[in-house]
């Protein structure tokens, strides 16, 4: 399952839980696109919930994070699954993609 929310000004909380694949990743990509319309340059994605995520779900992060910097925001990862963590860091993409433990740990708004 895949939702947003706002979470602070200029900032949107996305949170996903189950399978990141080739069938939920669309949705993936479509809350990137809403967070954009409703001007909300930032977003929070807690993946702590993601049991299991393939190339097609890694490519709509990645979409997400080349969307949200080319309008001026970011995108970090929050609470990354250990599947998740594995992912990111077999792909080197934990070098590129901020990672937090918390979303408490998130500074409220863009930066």
């Amino acid at each position: 399952m895949i939702e947003w929310t706002q979470y602070a000004q200029g900032t949107a909380h996305i949170t996903v839980t189950g399978r990141l694949d080739a069938h939920e990743a669309p949705r993936l990509r479509e809350c990137f696109e809403e967070t954009r319309e409703a001007g909300l340059a930032r977003c929070l994605v807690t993946m702590q919930g993601v049991d299991f995520m393939d190339s097609a779900g890694l490519a709509s992060v990645v979409s997400g994070l080349k969307s949200a910097r080319q309008h001026g925001g970011d995108l970090v990862i929050v609470s990354p699954s250990p599947m998740v963590q594995k992912v990111l860091e077999l792909t080197l993409l934990n070098q590129v993609i901020p990672i937090q433990d918390t979303l408490e740990s998130s500074p409220a708004g863009p930066h």
